[in-house]
């Protein structure tokens, strides 16, 4: 039997990402293990991290998105899809059906889950969405298509939409859901490590490292308002958050260290310490196995305790991260985010004398905003005194509970908008307006960015774990290199105004 060619395709407005596409490798690792006679490929363009993406060069990297998916031949195209992808997935699908029109073409991610009519109708040239988590719909799928089955036959599996006579069909959503265990080691193989393992500052927020993120939890225990977690675990059937083991969560730590000498990592779980009991038997088996490794994690205010944070300082973690977004309990009860200021100052004490340092995110523009609630947060950011902060203006993100409040006001036109808003967007649009006061929004995140002096982020290199693990690494080459790069950049910037992506 012929071998099924398959390619997965990271959008273009990915190539300046340095976070590793986690979902499209677990999906390559999972088809490739559960099916006989099947080839996956991953075709992620990658461009210099520090650039901006121009429009010229967005179009030269879809001409070598192209030319890897003819090279390649596959009977089956896949494309992976955030809000701000649909232009860019719908414009390359139609390339792809005029060079290679008997190729079948499916969407998959979180966009394409949400609104599958984006990407299959009456224009499109795709001809199927997978809906919510991809492993075993999209595994069935293939299995299908390998046996020849016949369409109607396809169109029975479960988690599936299409575009025929005139209307979106869409199968009923899975109630079973993948054993995260079941997933193998991620085949890191198929994607540019080279590029993904430069020292960045974006695995140990606010220190250079050579890093990779790592997931081991699907799900969120929260239903903020402007996340988009909530409704995506709800079109994947299931509510609560779902983990691998730990073993087998160091199980892929450790063969990053081994096979790639990897020195940092973000455990990307979107709330690391929701099982308090799960994250110290990861602790103690990466103390066990003498990793000697540096990362952070992210969770909520409220879900740690003292014996739980020394345990993450013992296993090598430097950074935790805390959304808290607002100082005012009143906003932060309108966006449904289940805690109280108490918990916020309880939390960071907490890690503060564990050791830790403490990255905290605050967000302005917040639903309903008030000039009251505004100064409550900057007040809380004074008076927390976090090492380093993310500062952001709230937007509508599709998919979001706050997005579906006004999605009447904004088409897939206006998505690329949303991901890279402008201050004159914030200042003349009224749509991006959240808030009830009339501030300008972009002098008042100025003001709020004060509160983290530039020499704050140069004293977060001053930590002795990771000042140890740098001088110690057995990758110093991949550090001295980017250190000259950087130097080239700033002064090509200095020279010619060339905008980063920061």
């Amino acid at each position: 039997m012929e071998k099924l060619k398959v390619v997965l395709i990271n959008p273009p407005l990915r190539a300046t990402s340095g976070r590793i596409p986690i979902y499209l490798l677990s999906l390559a690792g999972y088809i490739e293990t559960k099916i006989n006679n099947v080839e996956v490929k991953i075709v992620d363009i990658k461009e210099d991290l520090l650039y901006k993406l121009s429009p010229i060069k967005i179009e030269k990297i879809k001409e070598k998105i192209i030319e890897e998916v003819v090279r390649f031949n596959p009977k089956v195209v896949g494309f992976s899809s955030m809000f701000c992808d649909v232009e860019d997935v719908n414009d390359l699908a139609k390339r792809v059906r005029k060079i290679l029109p008997k190729s079948i073409i499916v969407a998959g991610g979180v966009q394409a889950s949400f609104s599958p009519e984006e990407f299959v109708n009456t224009n499109s040239s795709i001809d199927y969405v997978i809906i919510g988590e991809g492993e075993l719909p999209f595994s069935e799928f293939l299995k299908a298509v390998q046996q020849n089955k016949a369409i109607k036959e396809i169109r029975k599996i479960k988690s599936l939409a299409w575009f025929s006579n005139g209307r979106l069909h869409e199968t009923s959503l899975r109630k079973d859901m993948i054993n995260l265990d079941d997933i193998p080691i991620l085949p890191y193989h198929k994607v540019n490590m080279d590029f993904y393992l430069r020292p960045q500052f974006l695995h140990v927020y606010r220190m250079m490292i050579s890093g990779v993120p790592v997931i081991g939890t699907r799900g969120c225990p929260g239903v903020c308002t402007f996340c988009t977690s909530k409704r995506l675990w709800e079109r994947c059937s299931r509510r609560d958050a779902r983990s691998q083991s730990p073993k087998k969560f160091v199980d892929e730590v450790e063969f990053l260290v081994k096979k790639y000498n990897v020195d940092g990592f973000f455990f990307l779980d979107e709330s690391f310490t929701y099982n308090k009991k799960r994250a110290v038997e990861i602790c103690k088996e990466i103390i066990k196995r003498k990793l000697n490794i540096v990362w952070m994690c992210q969770t909520r205010v409220g879900l740690v305790d003292e014996e739980t944070l020394i345990w993450l300082k013992k296993a090598g973690c430097i950074v935790i991260c805390f959304g808290v977004e607002s100082g005012s309990q009143e906003a932060l009860n309108r966006m449904k985010k289940g805690i109280i200021i108490n918990q916020v100052y309880k939390s960071v004490e907490l890690s503060k004398k564990a050791g830790l340092r403490i990255h905290a995110c605050f967000m302005i523009n917040t639903p309903g905003e008030t000039e009251e609630d505004l100064k409550k947060t900057f007040d809380m950011v004074k008076n927390l005194n976090a090492q380093t902060y993310n500062f952001a203006i709230t937007l509508p993100i599709p998919g979001s509970e706050l997005f579906n409040q006004i999605k009447d006001k904004f088409t897939p036109d206006d998505y690329k908008l949303i991901s890279d808003p402008s201050d004159d967007l914030f200042r003349k649009d009224n749509r991006f307006r959240l808030s009830q006061h009339n501030l300008d929004l972009p002098i008042e995140l100025k003001k709020i960015k004060k509160f983290e002096p530039r020499i704050r982020r140069i004293t977060t290199h001053f930590n002795l774990p990771y000042i140890n693990k740098i001088l110690t690494s057995k990758s110093r080459g991949r550090y001295y290199k980017e250190i000259l790069f950087l130097l080239k950049f700033t002064f090509v910037k200095f020279l010619t105004g060339e905008k980063s992506v920061n």
